[in-house]
């Protein structure tokens, strides 16, 4: 059987495995989006980590220090403090990682599955074909195929963790 017949098989294969893997996040993972005015800004919140957008899309990470009535203290890397003006702030998120391992799981096996799929190809074609380069090749497929394994942990961490956006009511 020619290559290219192999390859279109794979791909035929694997594509659902791997539109399966990518849309982890979105079948496990809970987001809550609260719309609150300022003064109703959760103080459950104060020294999480977040991510706050500004109005101008602007993104800063850090820990939330404070709220205070003109706008929020953030703890950046090297504890560095910075104010971000209350007229500014768009929105506060925040990722809570979670204790469940269902996406962690499923993505480890998608993942191992796809990868496992393109290093079996590339080992096999490498077994029929030989030549010089077949060491490499084979160390290629079974690199990629470890590497969608990773890939499949990571979005399945991603769906085992809950966010939370809480968007502010302009007043």
């Amino acid at each position: 059987m020619p290559c290219d017949k192999i390859d279109g098989m794979l791909l035929n294969r694997m594509l659902p495995l791997l539109m399966m893997l990518l849309s982890l996040p979105l079948a496990f993972g809970k987001q809550f989006d609260l719309k609150v005015r300022w003064q109703e800004i959760p103080k459950s919140i104060q020294g999480q980590a977040v991510r706050v957008v500004q109005t101008d899309n602007k993104v800063f990470r850090g820990l939330l220090a404070n709220v205070e009535s003109d706008g929020l203290v953030l703890t950046m890397k090297g504890s560095e403090k910075r104010s971000i003006p209350r007229a500014q702030v768009a929105r506060i998120e925040m990722r809570k990682r979670g204790v469940r391992t269902k996406g962690r799981i499923l993505g480890v096996a998608i993942g191992g599955g796809i990868g496992t799929l393109i290093a079996s190809a590339g080992l096999t074609y490498t077994h029929n074909e030989g030549g010089r380069n077949s060491g490499a090749i084979n160390a290629a497929t079974v690199s990629v195929g470890a590497g969608i394994a990773v890939l499949g942990y990571l979005a399945g961490r991603d769906a085992d963790s809950d966010k939370t956006i809480v968007t502010l009511i302009p007043e």
